[in-house]
C-alpha cells in the first residue's frame, strides 16, 4: 500500500518525517498524513516522492479505479446525456397527457356535433394532434435507442 512504501522508502533515506517534509517543502503533518494513509492531494504525494528513492509508487488498486473513475470528458457526457433521457422521458409523459386530452376533446366534439352555421373556424386541433402524435414517435424512438444502446430495461428509465 502507499502509505507503507512511502514509510519504508524515508526510512531507507534515513530522513524523519520532519526532515522529509522540510525537504518537500511542506508541513511535517502531511508526510505523517501520508503515512498513516489519509488523503492528501497528488501536488502533495509529487512532492514527498521526488524526495524518496522510488521510482515508482502504488497509487491505487486497480479493481477500485475501474468502478469509479471516468475522464472528465466522458463523465461530462454520460451526464449530458443523463440530462437527455431524463427530460425525454418528462415530454414523454406530457405528450401522453396531451393526447388524452387531445383525444378527449376530438370525442367530445364528434358526440355534440354543432350546426354548420355555428362551427367555429379551425382551431388548429387536428394539425396540432398530427403533430404531437409524430413528436410521440420521435421521443418513443430516442427512448427505445437508449435502451438498446445501453442495455437498460424499461424499468430503470421510469421516473
Amino acid at each position: 500500500m502507499l502509505h507503507e512504501e512511502l514509510r519504508a522508502a524515508r526510512l531507507k533515506a534515513g530522513l524523519t518525517q520532519e526532515a522529509l517534509a522540510k525537504a518537500a517543502g511542506i508541513p511535517r503533518n502531511q508526510v505523517a498524513r501520508a503515512e498513516r494513509g489519509e488523503n492528501i492531494t497528488v501536488d502533495t504525494l509529487r512532492k514527498i516522492a521526488v524526495q524518496l528513492p522510488v521510482d515508482q509508487l502504488t497509487l491505487i488498486d486497480m479493481k477500485t479505479m475501474l468502478v469509479d473513475v471516468l475522464p472528465e470528458a466522458e463523465q461530462l457526457f454520460q451526464e449530458a446525456v443523463q440530462t437527455v433521457i431524463h427530460l425525454t422521458q418528462a415530454m414523454r409523459t406530457a405528450l401522453t397527457h396531451a393526447l388524452t386530452a387531445g383525444q378527449a376533446v376530438e370525442s367530445m366534439r364528434r358526440r355534440n356535433a354543432l350546426p354548420e352555421r355555428e362551427k367555429p373556424e379551425s382551431d388548429g386541433q387536428p394539425e396540432l394532434m398530427a403533430l404531437l402524435r409524430g413528436f410521440e414517435g420521435t421521443v418513443d424512438g430516442i427512448l427505445t435507442t437508449y435502451r438498446s444502446a445501453s442495455g437498460r430495461d424499461a424499468r430503470s428509465l421510469s421516473h
